[in-house]
């Protein structure tokens, strides 16, 4: 246990060990300890930190951002918001603008975050908060798509409003802003983007989304091969270097002809595993 987060307090390494047992992240349990250490009552800050970690899901960023608060009544405010008033005057066929699908709660931190000038698309920024907390998720991971220095509106928007929420509850949010929003992969091309977000949210690992961008960017019909290569990595099984190597090729009948010849061969593998799979259980059934 580091000395520069605890020195030699027992109660404090005890707290940090209470929050490394049950955080699924050890790291956001430092990252409370470090947070909290410069605050005028750095004990409250840095209990109200391990408890939104480990009774909450609002994540390390937005638990560590609550802590900072300068009060405890401020702080508990921000982990716990209260909810928002009810109107009386409120009408059953108000636009869906108005709904909570489409706006969020302005005393939530992440909310607040949205009209920061760093978001350029702060309404899809909303929509995006209100949805993950609606799904019980760190509404915080939506400012991604505006923090990393993007300021396209388009981008922004495809990023907060469709690719984090499709993709945050599987842990891969993160290629969101660090692949389709990116300037190599996407430029400023929404599209594009879209493209990747959709294929980010159908695979396991995004990786293979952008190494798809990548291996076509310099074809002549890149866009086509591009879709044939996405299209390869969510309605197949053969793997990203498959797709991959089959989305280079020049035309397009070149194309499809590697992806016909690689599922070929894997049925004829897997045909040929599964054969030798009864001939073995055939034999094991046989008496001694």
């Amino acid at each position: 246990m580091q000395p520069s987060l605890v020195g030699s307090n027992v109660t404090l390494a005890r707290q940090c060990v209470s929050c490394v047992q049950r955080a699924s992240n050890p790291w956001d349990c430092q990252y409370c300890m470090q947070v909290s250490a410069s605050q005028p009552d750095p004990d409250a800050s840095r209990a109200s930190c391990l408890d939104c970690l480990t009774s909450t899901s609002l994540g390390s960023w937005a638990c560590g951002e609550c802590a900072k608060m300068t009060t405890e009544p401020q702080r508990t405010e921000c982990i716990h918001p209260p909810p928002p008033p009810s109107s009386s005057n409120s009408s059953s066929s108000s636009s869906p603008t108005n709904s909570n699908a489409t706006s969020c709660d302005t005393t939530q931190w992440a909310c607040q975050e949205c009209d920061k000038p760093y978001i350029t698309a702060p309404a899809a920024c909303r929509t995006c908060v209100s949805a993950m907390r609606a799904k019980g998720l760190d509404g915080a991971k939506c400012l991604a798509c505006g923090s990393g220095g993007v300021s396209d509106a388009g981008l922004q928007e495809v990023c907060m409003a469709e690719c984090v929420p499709a993709t945050a509850a599987a842990g891969t949010d993160w290629s969101c802003s660090q692949y389709c929003e990116a300037a190599p992969l996407v430029g400023t091309n929404v599209s594009r983007s879209r493209e990747c977000g959709a294929c980010v949210a159908a695979v396991s690992n995004p990786w293979d989304c952008q190494n798809c961008i990548q291996v076509t960017a310099t074809l002549a019909d890149a866009d086509a091969a591009r879709a044939t290569c996405f299209h390869c990595l969510t309605s197949s099984a053969l793997g990203a270097y498959t797709c991959g190597t089959c989305a280079s090729k020049a035309t397009p009948a070149e194309r499809l002809d590697c992806i016909t010849a690689a599922s070929t061969a894997t049925v004829g593998r897997r045909r040929q595993q599964r054969e030798q799979e009864q001939q073995q259980e055939r034999q094991c059934s046989q008496p001694l």
